[in-house]
């Protein structure tokens, strides 16, 4: 699992990277490159569902009148660009990432 953590944080900032994984199985290592494009493919269904909830959160927000000024994200998973591009498509909005998230 620490492995598919390192490699989705650097594919937020580079278009590829390697992969390499000691003792796999049965002293058989794993080596792979992944770029960007097959790391947002293999995790489109999630950004999909990403992709609803934020259609459904600015339905939401419509439908009370509340007008949204600026979007902060935190944390790892706000750096993907999949995700970044989601909300300024659903909000039309540049999301800020300016906040300290420790």
């Amino acid at each position: 699992m620490e492995n598919i953590e390192k490699q989705r944080k650097t594919l937020s900032g580079n278009n590829e990277h390697d992969l390499s994984i000691e003792y796999l199985m049965d002293e058989c290592d794993l080596q792979y490159t992944m770029t960007r494009d097959q790391f947002d493919k293999i995790s489109e269904p999630i950004f999909n569902a990403i992709g609803e909830a934020l259609s459904n959160f600015k339905n939401n927000l419509t439908a009370k009148n509340i007008n949204l000024h600026s979007i902060e994200l935190i944390g790892g998973g706000s750096r993907i660009p999949a995700v970044v591009a989601l909300i300024k498509k659903v909000f039309g909005v540049e999301p800020s990432r300016t906040l300290n998230s420790s």
